[in-house]
């Protein structure tokens, strides 16, 4: 009982952290990309990642203690490492003039594998905590793992998907800028040799 105080610290750190990254990520993605959304589709998965690794613990029956706790903030700072890298690499495919589809088979082909690699050997090395004679570092080294490959789920199947959607939206709206300025441009044209004259 006596460890509940700071577990439950740590559950409120947790969710301010997750907060605290949104806020640092629309800022972030708002001066370099000029696109703060992106920043929703960074941190959205985090969350996703955090309600997955707590349902595995219930399922597996390993406690939520002081030492599991630090699993919160270890999937924040691995998922949101991750999406960035997924998130930046489709953008950039963009950027170079192509489409959503080839971009994100390019996104997926290059920076998704080379997350898989590094993914699973940062899992391996904590599955090495499993040999540990203390029961709860077996629990830490178990965890961490599976949330290190739930973040790579994250980062390769559910971020793709949603760059999707934002890159169709975003395409939607460039095209109804377009056509509002296509339909004002006569006036103006009228306009023009009045207001010169």
């Amino acid at each position: 009982e006596s460890t509940e105080p700071m577990t439950e610290r740590q559950t409120d750190a947790s969710i301010a952290t997750v907060l605290a990254a949104l806020v640092i990520l629309v800022v972030f993605f708002g001066l370099t990309e000029f696109r703060p959304m992106l920043a929703i589709i960074a941190v959205l998965p985090i969350v996703l990642v955090l309600l997955w690794i707590l349902g595995t613990m219930t399922i597996l029956g390993i406690p939520y203690n002081v030492v599991t706790a630090l699993i919160t903030a270890l999937s924040i700072g691995i998922g949101v490492d991750y999406t960035i890298h997924i998130i930046h690499r489709f953008t950039e495919e963009l950027e170079h003039g192509r489409g959503v589809a080839e971009a994100t088979n390019r996104t997926l082909v290059t920076t998704g594998s080379a997350l898989v690699g590094s993914a699973l050997t940062t899992a391996l090395g904590f599955s090495v905590l499993l040999f540990s004679p203390l029961v709860p570092f077996q629990q830490f080294g178990l965890v961490t793992a599976i949330v290190i490959v739930y973040a790579l789920v994250a980062a390769i199947a559910v971020v793709p998907p949603m760059l999707v959607v934002w890159a169709a939206y975003h395409e939607w709206r460039v095209r109804m800028t377009a056509a509002t300025e296509t339909a004002a441009a006569p006036s103006g044209v009228d306009l023009e040799p009045t207001l010169q004259a």
